[in-house]
């Protein structure tokens, strides 16, 4: 059960610091402009975390600069997770293959 939940949390925020980076790509080469469908729907997938992480960043940080410390905090978060679960001793044994 403990090891579903961490793959559970683990995938979604894998999935949030991809959203995240292909933002970040698709910013830095079209521009701020989130004309096309695209770009709004990674806009709208990423938008509640980058307010999150505006609270707690500078106003002087640039939107673009933004994302890429979203997807920072987000490592931050995945790798503490994995040295949380395996210090409670809830991911002995998962890479056995067995």
């Amino acid at each position: 059960m403990s090891l579903s939940v961490f793959m559970i949390v683990n995938f979604l925020l894998a999935t949030l610091m991809y959203l995240l980076l292909g933002r970040l790509v698709l910013r830095l080469l079209l521009g701020s402009q989130e004309d096309g469908i695209v770009q709004r729907a990674f806009a709208r997938g990423t938008d509640p975390l980058a307010a999150a992480v505006r609270l707690v960043t500078p106003r002087r940080v640039p939107d673009t600069l933004l994302l890429l410390f979203a997807a920072v905090w987000l490592i931050v978060l995945r790798v503490a997770l994995v040295v949380g679960f395996s210090a409670a001793g809830l991911l002995a044994g998962a890479g056995t293959g067995g």
